[in-house]
């Protein structure tokens, strides 16, 4: 089986072939055929089969799950700021539709298996078929309980925890929340809120599975 770029008109017998995935580029549709070639490479008979598929965008991973979401393979940090941190704001503007729902974290924790790494700090996130994505430490927080709620503040003399930021926007009392996802070693991970102007978390982004259309 080989695969050529589905612009060749559906002529298999024009255009470059290359018989490995890892050469395929990103974001492009191509098609998978399958049929017997001669000595001199030309096509005998029919084609056995053929079907048209689209590459995942470049470094986004298919976990199986059941909204066929695409999720990013680790953290996107904010490398304009000391910190590496976004606060909701900034990173609803860099990124607005590439930010995970709250609904599309809740799926995660759902049917993801979450696997704790001592070495360095993170979860290794398998998805029902198998596929993994790294979510990391973003960084130092002081973790306190004040009536009953944790708070978690940015804080160099802190301990490694992880916070990333939703698009979904958790409006309470007149005031803005973006909704995060938060957890530490001996703490799972689950969905908070802060208000939208702290300095507080990295991003985990995520895309349309093309072949879900």
């Amino acid at each position: 089986m080989v695969y050529t770029d589905s612009k060749n008109n559906g002529d298999i017998k024009q255009g470059r072939y290359t018989d490995v995935e890892k050469d395929l580029n990103s974001r492009v549709e191509y098609v998978l055929a399958a049929f017997y070639i001669d000595a001199e490479l030309n096509v005998v008979g029919d084609v056995a089969l053929s079907k048209s598929f689209y590459t995942l965008p470049s470094g986004f991973v298919d976990l199986g799950l059941p909204s066929g979401i695409l999720w990013d393979y680790s953290n996107t940090a904010n490398a304009d700021d000391d910190t590496y941190l976004f606060t909701w704001e900034e990173a609803r503007d860099r990124f607005s539709g590439s930010l995970p729902t709250e609904e599309q974290y809740q799926e995660l924790l759902k049917f993801g298996n979450w696997q704790w790494d001592d070495y360095y700090s993170g979860y290794d996130v398998y998805g029902p078929n198998g596929n993994a994505i790294w979510f990391g430490s973003t960084g130092k927080y002081k973790i306190e309980t004040e009536s009953g709620a944790v708070v978690v503040n940015y804080d160099a003399e802190g301990e490694y925890a992880c916070c990333l930021w939703s698009i979904t926007d958790n409006y309470i009392l007149k005031q803005h929340n973006g909704k995060f996802l938060f957890f530490t070693q001996t703490d799972g991970p689950r969905m908070k809120s802060t208000p939208v102007s702290e300095r507080l978390a990295k991003v985990h982004l995520v895309a349309e599975n093309p072949n879900m259309r």
